[in-house]
């Protein structure tokens, strides 16, 4: 029995749930066997990488960046590890991403276009993806002469936004959908006007689950990239790295 492992910290990213199930689909279909972890809480990628080893697992697919003690003890243990949506600074570590320095440029390019007259980037502190993601949209920004503020999303309040729309309509651009969702959720809490706000998010999530809303967002293939996934685990591919194109999804 061939066994792979999928790890991923969160039940509610969407992005994480249309990811595996392509994977799923596709590595049982090559005679898999496909073991989840769940990281809640405290528990780690090096505690799964642990528990699989003791069951034989030496294939782990991981959204989690992992640090130099997961890979110390991935090498040492003989366990293939690939980084999904992020880039590793490991060079044993396999890595399958989108051009998410491209995408943020798109996002921004979407935002100027809406005649949006100030920007912010709501970003993760410390995530390799959204880094990158925002290196593209302080390009086009810079590009057209404008400026931006990086605010974690948890400091976006009722007074950042009243602050922000003094300058006129705002555009939002936010390092993935999962948080996108919860933002709209938070501006009809704040009753912000309609049309004082143009937002853009990231993963294309909204093709897949039109019944959480339809909102702009820098889009992919998921079958390509859960293909490059299966084809370097398959060993059909020695690349180390694998990045997918992005384009964007209007409504």
């Amino acid at each position: 029995m061939k066994l792979v492992s999928i790890v991923a910290d969160s039940t509610k990213n969407l992005y994480f749930a249309l990811m595996s199930d392509k994977l799923v689909s596709l590595l049982t279909g090559d005679g898999y066997l496909v073991v989840s972890y769940l990281l809640n809480g405290s528990r780690t990628l090096f505690e799964a990488l642990t528990e699989g080893n003791a069951i034989g697992i030496k294939e782990c697919i991981s959204y989690l960046e992992p640090t130099e003690k997961d890979v110390d003890y991935a090498l040492s243990n003989g366990i293939n590890l690939y980084l999904v949506g992020r880039r590793s600074r490991f060079p044993s570590v396999r890595s399958v991403y989108t051009d998410d320095v491209k995408g943020g440029r798109l996002a921004a390019e979407f935002l100027v276009a809406k005649q949006c007259e100030s920007f912010v980037y709501a970003g993760l502190p410390g995530s390799e993806c959204s880094v990158r993601r925002e290196q593209g949209f302080a390009q086009y920004l810079e590009f057209k002469n404008r400026e931006y503020e990086m605010v974690r999303v948890e400091d976006i309040t009722l007074c950042f936004l009243k602050r922000k729309l003094e300058k006129g309509r705002l555009g939002v651009f936010v390092y993935s959908d999962e948080v996108l969702f919860n933002l709209v959720l938070l501006f009809k809490r704040f009753r912000i006007p309609k049309g004082k706000i143009e937002m853009i998010g990231y993963d294309g999530v909204s093709r897949d689950f039109e019944c959480i809303g339809n909102f702009p967002s820098i889009c992919f293939s998921y079958d390509e990239i859960a293909q490059s996934v299966r084809d370097m685990v398959e060993g059909r591919t020695k690349e180390r790295e694998i990045v997918h194109n992005v384009s964007l999804y209007r409504v």
